[in-house]
């Protein structure tokens, strides 16, 4: 491809391949619209619309598409083979693109690039096209959403197939339909961008310095920097005005050859193809790309500060007059029935830039010459068309020929014309004068020398506008039209018809045959709302501003009257009502037409406003509507109220109709047309009923003498006071104008409590308005008033909004009683209307009252609340008396009828605001701060209210709103706008009430929750929703807004409804994530909702595949159904199942796109966040489909897919590889977006293994890992606050980096491959010291901030802004806390904001980012633990890892240590670190690690465990016993490496004399610790345990007393402790250690577990251990521990025999394992003087004796069976190790006794006292020879009973021993477990035989 071409049109292949995705001039256009342009900055739509090539297209907008010979050049050479990838489908789908792209060429004559493009686009979008279509395949899945009888009939739902299916998708002319339907698409979205972009240009006005040197910095918008770059290289070197009049011309030449193709027959380029539908599209886009092109036009035209060129003017004007102003019934001829709706808006902006050409104000202002408002003019231009004399004769003729028929959209520019030509003749009647009289003055000049002109004469003559200048200057009309001037162009125009009678019939055309003034309010009411939609600009407020414009310039002639009034009322409004007014304030109110109307004071003020004025309160209607619309002026006045407001209050005269007897005045002035007269008599305007008779009183009444100020106000009415003056009226007799001041405000209140049927006022002259139509315009001025005051003020603070926002209300109550205020009465008429009949109640004019009432209560409701909770709470609206509400029945009594549903949205808003408030002000109404007190706004915040009652109130309403949500879709909307807001309101809502009650967290709340009143709307919202009971109506509803959004009518017109379309689709798609999540977060079961969704997974594909704005928001609830799914069931249901293969195929294919075309981070993030859910929610089939980039089934296809004809990109892309390539750069990346790949890649190796190895095989992305750790330290900063985000965000990124490098080392381990561990170890030198680290928590931060925040809002903690886990919220200022909340809810205290921004607020948020960054350090830590735990395993061998690892667990022994943070968080680390401490130092003990780093531990762990304050005492007690376990297992592990190394230590030590100090203090220190650990955790850790299980067995576990046993075995093992026992025999005994162990193991039998007396072998080995010490044996031997344990309960069973196999086989463990022993050390310690008390005690065992010297005799082995266990297996007929033990021992004990016998009396014991043991020590000698002989058969009876002796089984002795044994004569012995075991029954013969 070209390399100029690059940008905008990539190469060939590059698009085949699925690496560049075309920005489309839709999808640019949807992009501009549906985002706020600075979203949009630095993303793919502005470096689109940035880059060199569209430049060049935006300025040449109208030779875009034309064919050149360049354009074939490079269209030949860019599609050549040498630029396409060499594959089979590469090359087939490069030819397809290639032909599809000359054929529409052909077809349309367009250029061959732009026809590759378009080609290239339809291609990448046809897996949109393909889901769009409706697949056949998912045909049953959509009919099952969509069923009539599910969703009811509805006007609205659009078709579920938009185009070919199946097999029909891809042949040549459904192909060619889609390419013919995307050209008009792009050429129509082409222009209406261009459109945008200039005008966004012209907003900031003309710029020469936007490119090259001079370039002035960017301060607003992108979109505006383009724009003028657009316009500068329109201007080519000319100024501003020259350019802009050839972009001009050019501008209506392409609407010339548009309409030319509309009206022509054949012109169309789609004459081939017969198909309608294709010829209507042909039109449709035709008639929009005039429109975008006048949108254009009129931008260009209104921007300018200069009268338009007559090339300009004659240029349009000529077009207009061609086609007649497109008001001719032969256009509509030639367009189909769709048409007519788009040719009204080219028709209302044909007349509007008709208008704009003339330049009304300008033109009128160059012709007068006016100072004030001078005319710019360019140098460089041919002047103004009102200088050029043909061009004011061709106009005119144009305009002439116009008159002649009915041209009401050419009326308002006639009737502007025929006010120039009367402004003309006024000009050159005041030329002729000035020169008559300057004629006089020369005369009388000549005939007296002396004289001189007379100064005062030609001054005044200037000031009238009727005199001329000195005698030597001309008129000014000459000096700016030439020397003809005015009269000269007067007399050319009078050459075809005398002037007067063409101003007269041009005048009389517009005004009384095509009613101008009903045009202007068609105009502006129904036109330019579409043209002030997003999309559009200012354009539509321009337009208005235009026609306002030409009312002005009217009223020099017209008369106030109610055709102006109105239309100047439409204008103003623009067919808005009061809701815009309620919301945030215009960022530009200069641009209101309403600012342009207050500031001319010459005559729309004076003959518009200060008529209404004068003429009130006779006519109230017209002023009070004025002032409505003046509600966007935000000039205040001195009392802080809007300037609307201070017009009506500040009311100088009163006119009204005399009553026809009344006789109090005096008239002292007449003449012909005026009389002015006095009151002498009192005169009652507004009287209270009371007084009713005494109001009109002769002047000698002595009432006649009351003040003004004592009958004004205060519930006494309003009454005129005698000696006013007044005016007669000129044309109606009674009519009187009184110079009387009074307050409008006041008034209108006084007037509402008369219009009530039992007011306290009466209305003494009554007024012919309809009483419900000025209630309602009452009440609506007021709801207006308050609403703007409050918006306005609101940019100071709130309380000065709600301060200003009382004083409105307080000057309409001054007129009132004392017990009575505006906001009563107002309630009082709502509640009048709702009370009357249902027929009564649902006329026009009753329902226009109740929509004033509603939003003067929906303004009301943020300032003061108090007023409205109450009311709701009695009214009838809702109906919490248990009568029923009339809301319900005035909808559908009324409105449904009618079709048009003002009250309903109005009271749907009116839920919003109560909903808010509730919220707004949840805290302020219970707090105690002090604020509140001091600003006295008690009232305004609604304290006191009583929550019951807001809740009650939410409930109904809400309910309520529920049914109408069920039944609204089968109404029939007149207004779609009104039914699209109706959904998007009510769903959003609801789904605020979710969020808001589920989204933070209650748990610490149970007695109070402060939102407690949005509770039982929000229970009320998951009943019904989330049941699992089938119910479709609410359902139903949902579903079909979805089924609409898949059709979304994007228009580049009417994109005003467009967005409410969008808006409907967002809340709806947003309400059932909130939804599906709540039914997550709740833990309950699957609803039917989820059901009903998932059977709509089809409809949510297509929704997604529509409009690039509803991605997101689609995958969020795919995300959340699928993970809810995964959570709530063992088997969630199938999202492919529920797809189809295609389906599902094009589905892939497009979320593998991820956020392009338009590079949406957001959307990216979204869409990898689904496709992790996907991997970890068992939707196997599609996560296999994610990963291999195909279906499971079609890899059996290939072949056959390989030869069909392409689809264009359907399949996707392997993921997986997409997101490593993308992380090779993962620095350059958000953050957000890496973490989600990053988890992605997690979630794949772990629940996928199978794609370890192509992670593994990435080398890049390793490579980019590991350098992430290697630099980790730096990245880190924990010590300035600054940078705690940044730290946050880089561990974040580290723990996940960590969790993937410990998937990897896990494969490499079962291959055996350390290289990934070597390359691993120089990375992690941060993660070594820190990585089980969390030191991150800001504890004065956040034990201030609680004080603070305590102190400041008594009632409230920052617990409760604590979020749940219903929104993902990342890292950052707003994780933890909701902040966005408690903005809302505590903004109203000075605190919180603080001065400078230093307040709670601030705090907050720092604490958020702390808590972010303690829990990065979390997740690292367990992300650590896994790693670091794959690599202990695989790598410890290595003596270089051994270090390292027992850093780590020194580090996580030293955290738990040091308790930094709150305990619910150190409790969880803490067992966390101590499970992967303990874990490594088996590893380490398993490879022998004895390095210094492994001694070091020791003293590290007994830190921990002293300064850890538990023991087992307190441990059992507190619940913590677990990590004491740990502890001391880890206690025991560390002891281990001092076993041999202290031993030569130890020898060093003495051979060296003790000259190492520090070798002694460390061998001190050992012995000190290891004194310590006999003490605590030995003796007293035993006392406890045993202490534990007398109290409670179920506190206590043998493992404890095991694990304590075996601490003391290996510390008794330590060589250097023997010269230590005097000190542990002391601590044992003081402890009483030995009597509480045979306590243990006296009560064993009544302590045993499931019958197992587990507690005496335990106590029994505990005792022999005790008595390997040779002082602590004595010490027994004195105690007479043998004595003890004969007696003994225990031991009675065990004087009957216990076999190694057998139930008894616990009392055969305690005689083998502890009698046995323990008396053998005994005897070692002791000596003869025991052997005695042995001999005799083991004497009475004589049946276990028996056994004993029995066990070897030669039986019969029976065969193993499946239902034998070591309980019931058969005795003698297996050999178990421990029984070659038992003869062992036995041997010994009889040896040594037989030596002491032997010894006799040398020994200090007689031999016979010394009895002998009746043990048959020769018949088991003969027995075991025997067997040793025969070592095949004594293989076949081993049997190992433990796991440990099953592992000796395993470990096979090297056949080099067998070898070695066999020359040795030795018969070998196969493993390990037979060896051990031969080897005891050697030492047995050994001991048995004779020296």
């Amino acid at each position: 491809m070209a390399e100029s071409l690059s940008d905008y049109l990539p190469p060939l292949d590059r698009c085949l391949e699925g690496n560049v995705q075309l920005i489309s001039w839709t999808a640019a256009f949807v992009a501009l619209v549906t985002n706020d342009p600075q979203d949009l900055r630095d993303t793919a739509v502005e470096r689109f619309l940035s880059n060199r090539q569209t430049s060049q297209l935006l300025v040449r907008p109208f030779s875009v598409f034309r064919p050149t010979p360049q354009a074939n050049s490079a269209f030949v050479s860019g599609t050549a083979a040498i630029y396409v990838t060499p594959t089979s489908t590469a090359k087939t789908d490069a030819e397809q693109l290639k032909d599809d792209a000359l054929w529409l060429s052909k077809l349309a004559k367009i250029d061959e690039l732009s026809a590759l493009r378009i080609a290239i686009i339809e291609w990448q979008s046809r897996p949109t096209a393909q889901l769009l279509s409706g697949d056949s395949e998912d045909g049953p899945a959509l009919e099952v959403v969509t069923a009539p009888d599910a969703l009811g009939a509805s006007l609205f739902l659009p078709k579920m197939s938009t185009g070919p299916t199946g097999t029909n998708f891809q042949i040549a002319s459904s192909r060619q339909a889609r390419l013919l339907k995307l050209y008009l698409s792009e050429r129509r979205h082409f222009l209406k961008v261009t459109e945008q972009l200039v005008r966004a240009g012209l907003a900031g006005g003309p710029s020469r310095n936007v490119e090259g040197k001079g370039k002035e910095k960017d301060t607003t918008v992108w979109t505006e920097s383009i724009g003028k770059t657009i316009l500068n290289a329109r201007c080519l070197g000319d100024d501003f005005e020259t350019g802009t009049e050839s972009f001009l011309v050019e501008c209506i030449e392409g609407l010339n050859s548009r309409a030319e193709d509309l009206l022509a027959s054949t012109s169309s380029p789609l004459e081939e193809r017969d198909e309608t539908s294709i010829e209507s599209d042909w039109q449709r886009c035709l008639l929009l790309e005039m429109i975008h092109i006048v949108q254009l036009v009129f931008s260009l035209v209104d921007s300018t500060q200069a009268i338009p060129s007559s090339n300009v003017a004659l240029a349009w004007f000529r077009f207009g007059a061609q086609y007649q102003f497109f008001d001719a019934t032969e256009l509509a001829a030639h367009l189909s029935a769709t048409q007519p709706a788009f040719l009204s808006y080219l028709q209302a902006l044909m007349s509007t830039v008709s208008l704009a050409v003339l330049k009304l104000p300008l033109t009128l202002a160059f012709l007068l010459q006016d100072d004030e408002h001078p005319v710019t003019r360019s140098p460089t231009s041919r002047g103004p068309y009102i200088a050029d004399t043909s061009a004011v004769s061709e106009i005119d003729s144009v305009f002439i020929s116009t008159t002649k028929r009915i041209a009401a959209v050419a009326s308002p520019a006639v009737f502007a014309w025929s006010i120039i030509l009367q402004t003309m003749r006024d000009v050159d009647a005041r030329d002729r004068d000035s020169e008559d009289r300057q004629s006089q003055r020369l005369l009388g000049s000549h005939g007296d020398p002396d004289s001189s002109a007379t100064e005062e004469g030609e001054s005044s003559a200037t000031e009238n506008g009727t005199g001329g200048g000195a005698i030597q200057r001309p008129s000014k009309s000459t000096t700016f039209l030439g020397e003809g001037g005015v009269g000269g162009i007067l007399k050319a125009l009078e050459r075809s018809s005398p002037l007067d009678e063409s101003v007269q019939a041009l005048a009389k055309s517009a005004v009384e045959s095509n009613r101008v003034y009903d045009v202007i309010l068609n105009i502006s009411t129904e036109h330019c709302k579409v043209f002030s939609a997003p999309g559009h600009g200012q354009a539509g407020r321009r337009m208005r501003i235009i026609l306002l414009e030409l009312v002005q310039a009217s009223l020099e002639w017209v008369q106030y009257s109610p055709e102006v009034v109105i239309a100047i009322l439409g204008i103003l409004m623009g067919g808005e009502d009061f809701w815009p007014i309620a919301e945030p304030l215009d960022p530009a109110p200069d641009l209101e037409p309403a600012a342009m109307f207050v500031q001319d004071d010459s005559e729309l003020v004076p003959k518009i406003l200060d008529m209404a004025h004068a003429r009130f309160p006779l006519e109230v209607q017209p002023l009070l509507r004025l002032v409505r619309t003046l509600q966007a002026i935000t000039k205040l006045d001195d009392d802080g109220l809007p300037f609307a407001a201070s017009v009506i209050d500040d009311m100088r005269t009163l006119t009204l109709a005399l009553p026809d007897d009344f006789l109090g005045l005096e008239t002292f002035q007449e003449d012909e047309h005026v009389g002015q007269l006095v009151l002498r008599a009192e005169l009652g305007v507004l009287v209270p009923r009371k007084r009713m008779g005494s109001v009109a009183r002769q002047p000698s009444d002595r009432l006649a003498l009351v003040s003004a100020s004592a009958s004004y106000g205060n519930g006494n009415g309003l009454v005129i006071p005698p000696g006013t003056e007044g005016l007669f009226g000129t044309t109606t007799p009674g009519i009187v104008q009184w110079r009387f001041q009074y307050s409008g405000l006041q008034y209108m209140g006084m007037l509402l409590e008369s219009l009530l049927p039992n007011g306290s006022l009466v209305d003494c002259l009554g007024h012919t308005d309809v009483p419900s139509d000025l209630t309602a315009d009452i009440i609506g001025l007021l709801a207006t008033l308050l609403a703007s005051t409050h918006r306005i003020r609101s940019r100071e603070s709130a309380s000065a909004a709600t301060e200003a926002a009382q004083l409105l209300l307080g000057r309409a109550s001054d007129g009132l009683g004392r017990n009575a205020d505006i906001v009563a009465v107002i309630l009082e008429h709502l509640e009048n209307e709702l009370q009357d009949s249902p027929d009564a109640a649902g006329v026009a004019g009753s329902m226009d009252v109740l929509v004033s009432c509603t939003q003067f209560l929906h303004a009301l409701a943020p300032i003061l609340p108090g007023r409205v909770w109450p009311y709701f709470a009695r009214s009838s609206l809702l109906g919490l008396d248990g009568h029923g509400g009339r809301l319900g029945d005035l909808i559908a009594r009324t409105e449904i009828v009618t079709g048009r549903f003002e009250f309903m949205i109005g009271c749907i808003r009116m839920f919003e605001a109560l909903v808010d408030e509730a919220i707004d002000h949840a805290i302020a109404r219970t707090s105690g701060s002090d604020s509140i007190a001091r600003a006295s706004v008690v009232d305004s915040l609604g304290i006191g209210i009583s929550e019951q009652v807001m809740g009650k109130v939410l409930l109904i309403f809400e309910q309520t709103l529920l049914d109408v949500f069920r039944s609204y879709p089968t109404w029939k909307f007149v207004v779609l706008e009104q039914r699209l807001e109706t959904g998007t309101r009510i769903l959003k809502v609801f789904n605020h009430i979710l969020l808001r009650t589920h989204g933070i967290d209650t748990s610490s709340q149970q007695d109070h929750q402060f939102l407690g009143m949005l509770v039982p709307a929000a229970n009320h919202l998951v009943d019904v929703f989330l049941s699992s009971v089938p119910s479709n109506l609410p359902i139903d509803s949902l579903l079909q807004i979805l089924a609409e959004a898949a059709d979304t009518p994007f228009s580049t017109l009417f994109s005003g409804t467009t967005l409410s379309w969008v808006q409907q689709t967002l809340s709806a798609l947003e309400f059932c994530t909130t939804l599906v999540r709540v039914n997550s977060l709740l833990g309950r079961p699957r609803s039917f909702l989820e059901k009903r969704l998932f059977d709509a997974s089809p409809l949510l594909v297509r929704i997604f595949s529509s409009v690039q704005t509803y991605r997101q928001p689609v995958v969020a609830l795919l995300d959340a159904m699928i993970g809810g799914a995964a959570l709530e069931m063992a088997e969630p249901p199938s999202l492919l199942g529920r797809l189809g293969p295609s389906s599902a195929k094009y589905f892939i294919s497009l979320i593998s796109q991820f956020g392009e075309p338009i590079g949406d981070e957001a959307l990216d993030i979204a869409i990898w966040n689904l496709m992790s859910t996907m991997l970890g929610s068992r939707q196997q089939w599609f996560a296999i489909h994610l990963l291999t980039g195909s279906a499971p089934r079609e890899s059996a296809k290939a072949a056959a897919a390989s030869k069909a004809r392409p689809e264009g990109p359907a399949s996707g892309k392997r993921v997986l590889a997409v997101a490593l390539d993308q992380l090779v750069e993962l620095d350059k990346l958000p953050c957000s977006k890496v973490w989600a790949m990053l988890e992605f890649v997690v979630l794949a190796g772990d629940y996928w293994p199978w794609t370890v190895p192509e992670i593994k095989r990435h080398d890049r992305f390793l490579s980019s890992a590991l350098d992430f750790l290697s630099v980790l330290h730096t990245r880190v900063d924990l010590k300035k606050a600054a940078k705690a985000q940044d730290a946050c965000d880089a561990i974040r990124t580290a723990s996940l980096i960590c969790e993937i490098l410990a998937i990897c080392l896990h494969y490499s381990q079962q291959l055996g491959d350390s290289s990934l561990a070597r390359k691993l170890l120089p990375k992690i030198t941060y993660l070594l010291d820190e990585g089980v680290a969390v030191r991150a928590y800001n504890e004065s931060l956040h034990a201030n901030l609680k004080r603070n925040f305590e102190a400041r809002f008594s009632g409230c903690t920052l617990s409760m802004f604590r979020r749940t886990k219903l929104r993902r919220v990342d890292f950052g200022e707003k994780y933890f806390y909701d902040i966005d909340l408690a903005e809302r809810m505590l903004a109203y205290d000075s605190s919180w904001h603080g001065v400078g921004g230093n307040g709670l607020a601030e705090e907050v948020a720092r604490a958020n980012v702390n808590l972010s960054l303690v829990e990065s350090q979390v997740l690292l830590l367990y992300s650590w633990r896994a790693l670091v735990l794959e690599l202990s395993q695989s790598s410890l061998a290595e003596p270089d890892l051994q270090g390292p690892i027992a850093k780590v667990v020194n580090a996580c022994l030293e955290n738990n240590r040091n308790r930094n943070l709150p305990d619910e968080i150190f409790d969880q680390l803490l067992r966390a670190r101590s499970d992967v401490a303990f874990v490594l130092m088996q590893r380490l003990a398993e490879a022998k690690a004895t390095g210094p780093e492994m001694k070091r531990l020791l003293y590290t762990t007994w830190d921990t465990i002293k300064y850890s304050d538990v023991n087992f005492e307190l441990a059992l007690v507190n619940g913590d016993v677990e990590y004491y376990r740990f502890l001391l297992k880890i206690l025991f592990l560390s002891l281990q490496p001092h076993l041999s190394e202290t031993a030569s230590s130890s020898d060093s030590l003495r051979s060296s004399g003790g000259s190492h100090n520090a070798a002694i203090q460390t061998l001190s220190r050992l012995q000190q610790i290891i004194l310590e650990v006999l003490d605590i955790v030995v003796a007293r850790g035993f006392r406890h345990l045993t202490a534990a299980a007398h109290e409670s067995s179920g506190k206590s576990s043998p493992e404890d007393i095991a694990l304590v046993t075996a601490i003391l075995q290996i510390s008794l093992r330590i060589p250097s402790i023997e010269i230590m026992q005097p000190q542990i025999c002391t601590r044992f005994v003081d402890q009483e250690t030995a009597r509480v162990a045979t306590t243990l193991y006296s009560w064993s039998d009544k302590l045993a577990v499931d019958g197992d007396p587990i507690y005496g072998e335990l106590a029994l080995l505990f005792l022999v251990d005790l008595s390997r010490i040779p002082l602590m044996a004595e010490q027994l031997a004195v105690d007479g521990v043998l004595s003890q344990l004969s007696n003994a309960s225990l031991t009675t069973p065990l004087r009957e025999g216990a076999r190694p196999l057998g139930r008894h086989r616990r009392l055969y463990m305690i005689w083998t394992r502890g009698f046995i022993p323990l008396c053998l050390n005994l005897l070692q310690a002791v000596g003869p003087a025991i052997a005695p008390e042995v001999s005799s005690f083991l004497g009475q065992f004589k049946k276990q004796l028996a056994i004993s010297s029995n066990a070897f005799e030669d039986k019969p082995q029976p065969a193993l069976t499946s239902t034998m266990t070591l309980a019931n297996l058969p005795a003698g007929t297996f050999f178990t190790l421990t029984m070659a033990s038992e003869a062992h021992s036995l041997a010994l004990v009889h040896r040594i006794l037989e030596t002491f016998r032997a010894a006799g009396s040398s020994t200090g014991v007689p031999a016979s006292d010394i009895p002998s043991l009746e043990w048959d020590a020769a018949g088991l000698k003969e027995d075991i020879e025997y067997w040793l002989s025969r070592r095949g058969a004594l293989r076949d009876c081993l049997l190992p009973v433990s796991v440990a002796e099953e592992n000796m089984t395993r470990e096979k002795i090297p056949t080099t021993h067998h070898q070695q044994h066999r020359k040795d004569g030795v018969v070998a012995s196969e493993d390990r477990f037979e060896e051990k075991f031969v080897s005891e029954l050697n030492a047995v013969v050994g001991l048995l035989s004779p020296d």
